[in-house]
């Protein structure tokens, strides 16, 4: 590729991504101490876990809900269901799901009862956590699990020296590998998740306290669902730029 043609497609390169990111669109979501319901979202799995809010948890500066079940049998989460117009847009486009969370509890081998859970009809992408002896969280993203919510397998990564305040988890769908990467405070930490097909649910953006098994306490600042900000393989590979494509790696 000569150096006009490279110049010109690196241009077209940053139109595209100014344009994509102009035109992430906010799906739907929850944010600070909001009540769910009144977002969107509907309860689910009313089985007795704890509820309240906080517009300064732990004096961290961030407003949040609480959701936390000290026994395991208990359960509460909230589900916003996708309509069929956003649907759509999330086949054409991708989609990345965001979540600023703190982990209340110490020592908490991650699971559902700290978890954000996105279905897209075919395949569901479910990130459980937990924290070390130091508060440091764990994230692990589930590729499969039995009964209710137990026995959860998948690849984990713990944030050494995080510290137990509130992270940002992103699980941004890459359409090069038909999996997501998550991003913790902004760096890649896991690639190449494809998900599993355990009782996969219709589109549906979920977060809460799930599950048979674990106990666990959950601040929940944001969980919210968008639009993919970034351009798709595609429009890459028509542009020519096909040595910016990112290459898929393997998980960790």
């Amino acid at each position: 590729m000569g150096t006009i043609v490279r110049y010109v497609a690196v241009l077209a390169l940053s139109s595209v991504l100014c344009v994509s990111t102009t035109a992430q669109a906010h799906i739907g979501g929850h944010s600070g101490t909001a009540n769910p319901t009144s977002e969107g979202f509907t309860p689910a799995y009313e089985f007795g876990a704890f509820e309240s809010f906080d517009s300064n948890d732990n004096d961290s500066g961030y407003a949040a809900w609480q959701i936390a079940k000290p026994i395991s049998s208990l359960q509460k989460g909230y589900e916003y269901i996708l309509n069929n117009s956003e649907i759509q847009e999330t086949n054409d486009i991708g989609w990345f799901v965001r979540a600023r969370i703190r982990v209340a509890t110490l020592d908490d081998a991650p699971d559902y009862s700290v978890s954000v859970l996105y279905s897209t009809g075919l395949k569901r992408f479910d990130l459980v956590l937990g924290s070390d002896a130091a508060g440091d969280p764990i994230a692990k993203l589930v590729d499969f699990f039995t009964g209710d919510g137990q026995n959860a397998t998948g690849p984990t990564f713990t944030l050494n020296g995080g510290g137990s305040g509130f992270h940002v988890y992103e699980m941004k769908y890459d359409p090069g590998c038909n999996g997501i990467d998550l991003f913790i405070d902004g760096v890649e930490r896991m690639s190449n998740f494809g998900g599993n097909v355990v009782f996969v649910p219709s589109p549906r953006l979920d977060f809460g306290a799930f599950g048979q098994e674990g106990t666990g306490d959950g601040r929940y600042n944001e969980v919210s669902i968008a639009l993919a900000p970034e351009p798709s393989a595609a429009a890459l590979l028509a542009m020519g730029a096909i040595p910016l494509l990112k290459r898929c790696r393997r998980l960790g």
